[in-house]
């Protein structure tokens, strides 16, 4: 099985749907149909199985990080069932804004020099011994990643969205 890790913005009305029957939370943010456009818009990211990779290029950490760049591994609100790799996270829209601005303090360089994975191994960061092989590929490809976080976060915040998330 993979470890997927997907998040899609939700506006109030949706939150509180959500949290309402929380058993459509894992439908909301793995829909059947339709992403298409909203991961095209940035409403929607998947980072694929790169998500604890990318967590690592933003923490340094293999693990939860109790500051503003958590958003994809974090102490977030537990909603729905178990759906084998743990339920459907509920990130606020001020978690979302906290991102956004921490996120965006930080060039691309400074980010891209975290890429170390001696140390991902060491942290038992899911894909890391692929990442030591592909080497310096495996680092622009988690760039790319950053770089879907940071439209998904912009959009989070210019809209004062909150999101929903999940490893499925």
């Amino acid at each position: 099985m993979s470890m997927i890790w997907t998040a899609r913005l939700a506006n109030d009305d949706q939150v509180a749907a959500i949290k309402s029957e929380p058993e459509s939370a894992g439908a909301f943010v793995n829909p059947e149909s339709g992403s298409e456009r909203e991961l095209s818009e940035g409403a929607m990211v998947d980072l694929d199985q790169e998500w604890h990779g990318t967590h690592f290029m933003l923490t340094e950490a293999g693990e939860k990080y109790s500051k503003n760049l958590e958003l994809i591994f974090g102490d977030f609100e537990a909603v729905g069932p178990d759906n084998g790799y743990g339920p459907v996270h509920y990130i606020s829209a001020d978690q979302i804004r906290r991102f956004h601005t921490e996120i965006s303090s930080l060039t691309d360089k400074q980010i891209a020099a975290v890429y170390d994975t001696d140390k991902m191994v060491e942290q038992y960061v899911h894909l890391a011994e692929m990442f030591a092989e592909d080497g310096d590929e495996g680092r622009k490809f988690l760039m790319t990643r950053i770089g879907q976080l940071r439209e998904f976060a912009k959009k989070g915040a210019e809209n004062a969205s909150h999101a929903f998330s999940a490893i499925s």
